[in-house]
């Protein structure tokens, strides 16, 4: 199974930097004890028959900005709105509060009455990103821009505004020879959308596109397939006998620029084009005219995109999205992604058709607690557990002193948690996750508290069952005798006379030195047994049996087998 996790620049770049709208309380910025706070006005803007003025204020001098729209009446300036940016970046800083019209400024980009605003930041590496902000739909808010992966409400590229158009300048990568491309964006439904270029429409024909240059400076080679739209091109042809791609943009005076070329065996675009803030479905037009398929890898990153503002009320902070990554079992590409509800998970899964993705199911599993998210990931995570054609994902959450797990397939047809054999009762959610190739971990804890005491028992998948059942831990078993129960007790001397094992748990009935019978539970660690309870047993019976094991939770089907192992019917 291989397993390609989404890890690209520009993915954890649009995660850190969700913008996200949320109101903001009365009163002013307070500044944090250790960092002057950084403040930026548009100054004061006559709009519309009235003036206007928009105020971004940083309290940290890093994080959160919080922008106030205001409109001035007779000598006081009323708030009209304001929105709240979580950012991973910084106002470019200006000392006292003055107007940056390089940083926040007026603009008429959406057509409505009311002023739109745009600010710019600066990443860690001084590099611009930008917001627009508007009150194109009544209240002020971030406008999204169709940029790349997805609708970002914060654009990392540079911006100038030309009448009601965005010129954006996107950057290749963190090499400054990386050829720069321009993008055009006007207003409409709601978003900015990418759209020709002003003036001329760029010729799209074989004598105006970049020509392939031959080896050994013999001349060049004209496209044989190409397609336009939006300032943007893609030709097609053949060099040294394997086929190539060119991805052009268009730069006015300048003509079409080369972006970027593949040369390989199969039209299959990698994810730099997204450097350019090509949207997804502009690509893959382009691609389609052409013979060529955007990689699975790269159109997951749009999936991605229609997560990444999901929050939980109170837990502003709290990361709540986590994907499995793109990987390919039984020449299908498959990707999942996990939303935490609060109380609760929504896992998504998505099928690649060779040209997007699809949703191929969707799945609540109940639990409390929080997903894992850490960066190297195990939150969602592919596994092979039940053997069938479509890869499992499991499910990993963590509670106050418990781990949890869940794994989810496609059973039957449909995808749905699969439910294990949890001490007689089918459950989904389960504590432990520990797995070893097809096997799967669970910690019993009776108390429910971090106290114990606990245990473990393992399990395997039933396709006969649809569920997962109690199975022997991995590796060599213990030896079921006599001799090697008495190993285990070190409290007392015991002769055993009988003892029972099944799926990783045993019982062991004897008789200590003082005559008195005694039973023993054992739990299997490694290729031993370690005794966890003992209990008097005057009369070994199925009553005394479960009050040995109920503590531990071991499950009524392997304590039925332990019991006839024993060769006890009855009491």
């Amino acid at each position: 199974m291989d397993t390609r996790r989404l890890v690209g620049p520009l993915v954890a770049l649009m995660v850190t930097f969700a913008l996200l709208v949320a109101p903001v309380d009365d009163g002013a910025a307070t500044a944090s004890p250790r960092a002057r706070p950084a403040l930026l006005s548009s100054g004061s803007v006559r709009w519309g028959g009235a003036v206007w003025r928009a105020v971004a204020a940083q309290p940290s001098g890093y994080g959160t900005v919080t922008v106030t729209v205001s409109r001035e009446s007779g000598t006081a300036w009323h708030r009209q709105g304001q929105v709240r940016l979580n950012s991973a970046g910084t106002l470019p800083q200006s000392g006292d509060l003055g107007a940056r019209g390089d940083a926040l400024y007026a603009a008429g980009l959406t057509g409505v009455t009311t002023p739109d605003f745009v600010l710019v930041t600066e990443d860690l590496g001084s590099e611009p990103w930008f917001s627009v902000i508007s009150a194109s739909r009544g209240p002020w808010h971030l406008v999204p821009v169709d940029f790349g992966y997805g609708r970002l409400t914060g654009v990392p590229a540079a911006v100038k505004v030309d009448g009601h158009l965005l010129r954006v300048e996107v950057g290749g990568g963190v090499d400054s020879n990386t050829p720069t491309a321009v993008d055009w964006y006007r207003f409409g439904d709601g978003a900015f959308s990418i759209t020709n270029p002003p003036g001329r429409t760029p010729p799209c024909d074989s004598n105006e596109l970049p020509s392939v240059p031959l080896p050994d400076g013999q001349g060049s080679e004209a496209p044989s397939g190409y397609d336009c739209l939006d300032g943007w091109a893609l030709s097609t042809g053949t060099y040294q006998m394997s086929p190539y791609l060119d991805l052009a943009n268009w730069q006015g005076s300048s003509g079409w620029q080369d972006i970027a070329q593949y040369v390989g065996p199969d039209l299959n675009l990698d994810d730099a084009p997204m450097w350019y803030g090509i949207p997804l479905g502009l690509l893959q037009g382009l691609g389609k005219a052409v013979g060529a398929t955007v990689a699975p890898d790269v159109a997951a990153a749009s999936v991605l995109s229609r997560f990444q503002g999901a929050t939980v009320a109170g837990y502003d902070d709290l990361s709540v999205v986590v994907d499995s990554g793109v990987l390919r079992q039984n020449n299908r590409d498959w990707l999942a992604v996990a939303t935490s509800l609060g109380v609760g998970v929504n896992v998504e899964v998505f099928g690649w058709n060779g040209t997007s993705w699809s949703r191929t199911g969707t799945v609540n599993i109940g639990y409390f607690g929080q997903l894992e998210d850490a960066p190297e990931g195990g939150g969602l995570v592919p596994e092979a557990l039940t053997g069938l054609s479509a890869p499992d994902f499991a499910l990993n959450g963590i509670g106050a002193d418990t781990h949890w797990f869940a794994v989810i397939s496609d059973i039957g047809g449909r995808w749905r948690g699969v439910p294990f054999d949890w001490v007689g009762k089918p459950t989904v959610a389960v504590s432990g996750g520990n797995v070893q190739g097809s096997l799967v971990e669970g910690e019993l804890d009776a108390c429910g508290c971090a106290s114990g005491p606990e245990s473990s028992i393992w399990y395997r998948y039933s396709q006969a069952r649809r569920e997962f059942v109690p199975t022997d831990p991995p590796g060599l078993p213990a030896p079921c005798s006599a001799a090697a129960a008495h190993q285990t007790v070190t409290v007392a001397d015991i002769t055993f006379d009988r003892v029972a094992c099944v799926d990783g748990w045993a019982i062991g009935a004897g008789t200590e030195t003082s005559h008195l019978k005694v039973v023993v539970l054992m739990e299997q660690q490694g290729t031993t047994w370690q005794a966890v309870n003992l209990a008097d047993a005057p009369v070994l019976g199925r009553r005394l049996l479960s009050r040995l094991t109920a503590e531990y939770l071991v499950p009524p089907d392997v304590l039925d087998e332990i019991v006839t192992g024993l060769g006890v019917t009855a009491g």
